[in-house]
């Protein structure tokens, strides 16, 4: 991939290039016996090598950098194997099941930079070794699943620099519960909960400086290896009834973070650069979901809609200070599909939502609603001719401006034997730019991005066989 950026009232110029190299081989292979016995093995191998390079001008960080311009080549390597063998229904007594298995998982990964006279070279070494066992309980009703597996996990960060070496080492205990009652064929009620340990990546792990972009200065200011604790809890009912093809269903999530390190940003204008600290806080994530959909024999009536709303409360790395932020959002969806005619379909699918952020002591900030539609409409004339139009519709109210975006499209479908000619037209209104405004934490954002104008595009296609 390539990379260019002019911006021209800063004069400023960057140009990057990023490689990505892979091999990857996956093995898989179940075998049963009648008495559903037999064994389970499974075995990843990939490489992997990102070489990258970026210039920048003019430096925006002289204080930490000399030089008007900046030059930076990064090579990113990754060898790394994932292995697991397992018993099928080693050991069963009445509704009991009992699975064995056994993990080997490594990784090695390397990063290597050079941004004028700032180095990095770095080694990261990950090995996850185990055994586990699956235990199950089935009736009728009932089906219960309780996954433990206890790890060896062993992290070792070189910086070959200076020579230093960081080693952690420890056991993990990584359990999952499943759990579905069958109340009869219509109902069903579940539940999950994990427990998981976030590893870090070595991207997260150098001290020397990388630069992003223009404007971004990475490097991260934690000595040593860390880890994360993950925990997910999750509780949900499900209705359906094939014969009358209707739906329906509720979810309630519950998600906790308790990282070892916080990233963030310092601001100083437009520059930006990533830090890093530890710390003891804990983000919450609380969610709903109510869904449901019908469908009808009539003219092929599908109808569908869904209800969702997010509350969570977070800690947030600003500036060299750890703030606390929370926020929710609303959100409503409806589709729709209609087959009036053999020759006629139509389907439309619409969302609303708002969301807003409030920092800890402070007032909340404005809501930010957006709202989207989209529908098609699908017809065949004669001749075997198939006509298709397509509408979507876009509204933010933090853009400037015109807060709407529309987009129209045509196509013209025809197929004779193995040939399938389709004749477009893009953009019939000629919009001239697209632009989209989000929240994120505490930071609101907004892209805009110059679109392709009206364009009528004829393509051909067939098949060989």
């Amino acid at each position: 991939s390539h990379s260019r950026i002019l911006a021209g009232n800063d004069d400023i110029t960057q140009s990057g290039q990023t490689d990505s190299y892979r091999l990857l081989n996956k093995f898989h292979m179940t075998h049963r016996n009648s008495a559903d016995r037999g064994f389970e093995i499974s075995s990843l191998v990939n490489l992997e090598k990102r070489p990258h390079s970026l210039s920048v001008y003019p430096n925006l960080f002289p204080e930490i950098i000399d030089g008007g311009m900046l030059s930076q080549h990064v090579d990113l390597h990754n060898i790394s194997t994932e292995n697991s063998a397992g018993l099928l229904s080693a050991f069963k007594v009445g509704n009991f099941t009992l699975h064995p298995s056994a993990i080997v998982n490594y990784h090695h990964n390397s990063l290597a930079s050079r941004l004028d006279a700032i180095c990095n070279n770095l080694t990261l070494d990950h090995l996850d070794a185990g055994i586990g066992a699956e235990i199950m309980f089935c009736t009728r009703k009932f089906h219960a699943s309780l996954y433990l597996p206890l790890k060896y996990r062993l992290f070792r960060l070189k910086n070959r620099l200076d020579d230093e070496i960081t080693d952690n080492s420890r056991f993990r205990v990584e359990p999952s519960l499943n759990f579905i009652y069958r109340i009869n064929s219509s109902h069903n009620l579940k539940a999950a909960a994990s427990l998981s340990y976030m590893t870090p990546s070595i991207e997260t792990l150098y001290s020397g400086y990388i630069l992003t972009s223009y404007r971004q200065l990475s490097a991260y200011d934690v000595a040593g290896l860390y880890e994360g604790m993950n925990q997910h809890y999750s509780l949900g009912y499900d209705f359906k009834n094939i014969l009358s093809m209707s739906f329906a269903g509720v979810e309630l999530d519950w998600n906790r973070q308790s990282p070892e390190v916080l990233y963030g940003s310092c601001y100083d204008g437009i520059v930006e650069r990533t830090i890093s600290r530890h710390t003891s806080e804990s983000g919450d994530m609380l969610s709903a979901k109510i869904h449901a959909s019908q469908g009808f024999d009539w003219r092929r009536l599908k109808i569908g809609a869904a209800l969702t709303y997010s509350f969570y409360d977070s800690p947030l790395l600003v500036q060299d200070e750890v703030l606390r932020y929370s926020g929710n959002s609303l959100g409503v969806e409806a589709d729709i599909s209609l087959t009036p005619f053999k020759w006629l379909s139509v389907s439309y699918q619409g969302s609303y939502s708002r969301s807003a952020t409030q920092q800890k002591g402070y007032e909340r900030f404005p809501w930010l609603r957006t709202v989207t539609n989209k529908a098609s409409l699908d017809f065949t004339i004669p001749g075997g001719v198939t006509l298709t139009t397509s509408l979507y519709h876009y509204y933010n109210n933090f853009n400037n401006g015109d807060k709407s975006f529309i987009l129209l499209n045509a196509e013209a479908r025809y197929t004779i034997k193995r040939f399938s000619f389709m004749l477009s037209c893009d953009n019939l209104l000629n919009r001239k730019s697209y632009v989209y405004s989000s929240l994120s934490a505490l930071t609101e954002s907004r892209a805009i991005y110059n679109i392709r104008p009206r364009s009528i595009l004829l393509k051909i296609r067939f098949r060989i066989f």
